[in-house]
């Protein structure tokens, strides 16, 4: 997620020092700027008095032809030339800042287009501010576009911390863990911001969150209930990663069918299984969406018919009152399914045999059940429909053309 920032009323600012005056600190910012026309500062420390000063980084679109980061410090900046920030893209800038004496800028590359410029450190009351700086108490040099993922550390990052940054893409606040100042992930909705350690932006003209993320990498999922096997009305736990912390938009399908989300974390997410027109014992896509927008890859999942009822795959149907098993309408072809009551609760027994045949064996006489009817023609399910069974009792030495001609198929 991110901030949008419109260039003229949207801003933030949290009033806590976190600059220390007298030690090195090191920024990172991830900013997507719309604007080429002129000057924006985008993050850093600011002190409101006579003349901007301020210690971070801004985003120079108004140098033709060569837009630049740069460092802006007592009243003037120090260009990154070369590096050009690229418009309308995301693009990261880290500064490494010695306290009184040098720095670096890097923006898009390990490599820092400037190195070793001076500066005198901030001292008095500072702030941390992000999409302007101020003169004389007024806002000035206001970002336009997206900024994402700020934070601080009160040292100065290594190269290769660096590079776990610009080439990596590691998320900031898992580098140099022990001395990060703060982190802002801008991924919280309304006026505020509340970084790791509780450091708090507060924003100004509302500005939007936006489902755009140099660093999303999006969901993955690792299984659902371990053996990727579920059945409806099933309390069902997926795992895996980038789920993000709050579902929001968030959407989790499978096989078309959008599923009953009842707990979401961004490494598990616990649904109920609803069934809609999903049929039994094949394949179905399981995607989670977050609240990004980003979709995971398919996991293969499987529908199982849940203890309570009996499921038949139809193979060999014959629907006439001289067999077993028949029924009145609607006619079943192969390729449907069959979906009962479990027969055995209703003092009926069903016998699968090797081939795949199987028998109902029920007391003398018609007798009726319920029974739903999945269509392979259009994959739907019908309505609850009656079966009717020719009740008569099967033992295992009579295999007939009656009953191997029988619906046939898997029993669960």
């Amino acid at each position: 997620m991110s901030r949008s920032l419109d260039g003229s009323t949207q801003y933030g600012i949290s009033t806590v020092d976190l600059f220390s005056d007298t030690a090195d600190y090191s920024i990172v910012v991830w900013y997507k700027p719309d604007d080429a026309t002129r000057e924006q500062f985008i993050f850093g420390q600011d002190r409101s008095t006579s003349f901007p000063r301020c210690n971070g980084a801004g985003y120079r679109g108004d140098q033709a032809g060569d837009p630049s980061a740069y460092f802006a410090e007592t009243g003037s900046s120090i260009r990154s030339d070369g590096d050009t920030p690229t418009l309308d893209d995301w693009n990261i800038t880290v500064i490494t800042k010695e306290s009184g004496v040098a720095g670096n800028i890097y923006t898009n590359s390990v490599t820092p287009s400037v190195t070793s410029f001076a500066g005198a450190g901030i001292n008095d009351v500072d702030s941390v501010v992000v999409g302007m700086f101020r003169t004389s108490g007024t806002t000035g040099a206001l970002f336009s576009g997206l900024v994402a993922h700020a934070a601080i550390w009160d040292k100065i990052l290594t190269a290769g911390e660096i590079a776990n940054l610009i080439t990596d893409l590691d998320v900031p606040n898992t580098v140099a863990v022990g001395n990060l100042t703060e982190y802002w992930a801008f991924d919280e909705s309304g006026s505020t911001d509340t970084g790791d350690n509780a450091t708090v932006i507060t924003w100004t003209g509302s500005p939007s969150q936006v489902a755009d993320d140099p660093l999303a990498s999006g969901p993955t999922i690792t299984d659902i209930n371990t053996t990727n096997n579920v059945f409806p009305g099933q309390s069902a736990v997926i795992t895996g990663t980038g789920f993000e912390a709050v579902q929001g938009t968030g959407t989790v399908v499978m096989g078309g069918v959008t599923q009953t989300v009842t707990s979401w974390a961004d490494t598990s997410i616990t649904i109920t299984v609803v069934q809609g027109n999903m049929d039994y014992n094949n394949d179905h896509s399981l995607v989670v969406t977050n609240d990004s927008a980003e979709a995971s890859a398919a996991l293969t999942t499987t529908l199982s018919a849940d203890s309570d009822h009996n499921e038949i795959d139809v193979s060999m149907p014959v629907s006439d009152n001289t067999s077993l098993f028949y029924l009145a309408s609607p006619a079943v072809v192969t390729g449907d399914q069959l979906e009962t009551p479990k027969l055995t609760d209703q003092g009926k027994t069903l016998t699968v045999a090797a081939d795949g045949t199987f028998v109902i064996t029920a007391a003398s006489g018609l007798q009726t059940f319920s029974i739903r009817i999945w269509d392979a023609s259009d994959e739907t399910w019908s309505a609850s429909t009656i079966a009717t069974i020719n009740g008569v009792v099967v033992s295992s030495d009579m295999v007939s053309p009656m009953v191997s001609n029988m619906v046939t198929g898997m029993v669960n």
